[in-house]
């Protein structure tokens, strides 16, 4: 294969794989494990407590989020065998990426602080970011707990409910 052949390849290479990479990354973060493009995770903690996580990515709101991490909530007590769940802490929050790359240097990422203190206004490129993260710590119940009623969830229910999530 000649040069000429090999720029023209990866020409139309480009042409048409940068395209499907664009979309990939502006798709939302559907309902699926912890991927590249976000998704849910679950840790046992003490005494059977679960840390349920759902990091969703730019493209996905904070109401969303949550709805996925409640969703994985009522998945998980089910796969377990609990009908019921509590959640005792809603630690969800935002978390933002900041890249500040430089016309120069278009890959370099860096602290925000760090950046934002020496990057040049007239030569900087700053992408800004935020991504919206669901975590839950809850405990599964056979019944509900009468002391907590007005707290516990019917995880059928929530999954009913979410139905028609499109699930990866």
């Amino acid at each position: 294969m000649t040069i000429n052949q090999r720029t023209k390849l990866f020409t139309v290479s480009l042409f048409f794989i940068l395209p499907l990479v664009f979309l990939l990354v502006q798709c939302a973060t559907p309902y699926q494990a912890l991927g590249p493009l976000g998704g849910y995770s679950d840790v046992e903690l003490e005494d059977g407590r679960y840390e349920v996580t759902f990091r969703g990515n730019p493209n996905v709101g904070q109401a969303q989020v949550k709805e996925y991490t409640l969703l994985r909530c009522a998945e998980l007590a089910l796969e377990l065998g609990y009908p019921y769940f509590i959640i005792w802490a809603d630690s969800s929050y935002l978390e933002e990426d900041v890249n500040l790359a430089t016309r120069e240097q278009p890959w370099k990422e860096g602290s925000s602080a760090i950046n934002q203190a020496t990057a040049n206004p007239e030569t900087s490129i700053d992408t800004r970011q935020v991504w919206s993260i669901g975590r839950f710590i809850i405990s599964f119940y056979k019944e509900i707990d009468p002391m907590h009623a007005f707290a516990t969830m019917n995880a059928q229910e929530v999954v009913e409910r979410n139905k028609d999530v499109k699930r990866k």
